[in-house]
């Protein structure tokens, strides 16, 4: 057998290797983090562009308390404020007798796009011109209450800004702010191979971060492509809460970001 077939038997095996231990830690990582829904209901909204997203309802029995709408920040979903269990902000707000919404903008895999659309396609634009809105009547509807407090994290709180410019405060009893800058004047982008990826490799690029998770939470190595601070974090947050919200980063919303950083 001649050099050049050995090599290329043995970079085959290897590469062969490399995928089915992959496969294996990905089916480890399903197996050991199920993902939980805690939420009362789910609820389906069709917004005016006729995309179906999800808002999930917490509350406490049959409780009509006053509703709290939560926007999670990008490139999550609303598991980030319902973990951890019994020390998230969701479970807090509902001890207290609120009503709490959390939403799934379009960009997250719980969305349908509409006919001939796709997910990534997506925009921020279209959030707040159509998914929050929709949300908003829906709530209001459905809970009898005329205005809604509002929660928003990182990109959810960019979004309440934003909504407050475009629409006005009518259907708005208060707003509060996570970690939502208002400007990104000075900021060094960093990681700029990550967009051209989230244009070719949306889902590969998440798995890579969610299978990163457990690694980088029980080795303790901080990185910055999770800018989180562990000495922040509540001691029952476990690696498979984050897993299970992270979502696929669209392109459409993404360019947006970028641009504006």
């Amino acid at each position: 057998m001649s050099t050049v077939w050995i090599v290329v038997i043995v970079v085959a095996g290897s590469l062969l290797a490399v995928l089915l231990a992959i496969k294996f830690y990905w089916s480890l990582l399903l197996a050991f983090f199920p993902e939980k829904e805690r939420a009362t209901e789910v609820h389906t909204v069709v917004t005016r562009d006729v995309w179906e997203i999800k808002l999930f309802r917490y509350r406490r029995g049959r409780s009509n308390g006053e509703p709290v709408l939560l926007v999670h920040g990008a490139g999550v979903n609303h598991h980030n404020f319902t973990e951890p269990e019994g020390a998230c902000i969701i479970d807090e707000l509902v001890a207290r007798g609120l009503d709490c919404w959390a939403l799934d903008i379009r960009v997250c895999r719980s969305s349908k796009p509409a006919f001939e659309r796709l997910r990534d396609e997506a925009t921020i634009d279209d959030v707040l011109l159509y998914d929050i809105p929709a949300a908003i009547r829906y709530i209001r509807k459905t809970t009898s209450y005329g205005r809604v407090h509002w929660i928003g994290h990182s990109q959810g709180g960019m979004l309440l800004y934003a909504y407050l410019l475009a629409f006005g405060d009518a259907h708005i009893a208060s707003g509060a702010t996570l970690g939502a800058p208002i400007g990104f004047d000075g900021t060094n982008l960093k990681f700029k191979t990550v967009p051209k990826m989230v244009r070719t490799r949306p889902t590969q690029l998440a798995n890579i971060f969610r299978g990163l998770i457990p690694i980088l939470y029980y080795t303790g190595i901080r990185s910055s492509l999770f800018p989180m601070n562990p000495k922040n974090l509540h001691p029952k947050l476990g690696p498979s809460g984050l897993f299970h919200a992270i979502e696929d980063p669209m392109y459409g919303a993404v360019d947006q970001l970028v641009g504006w950083v």
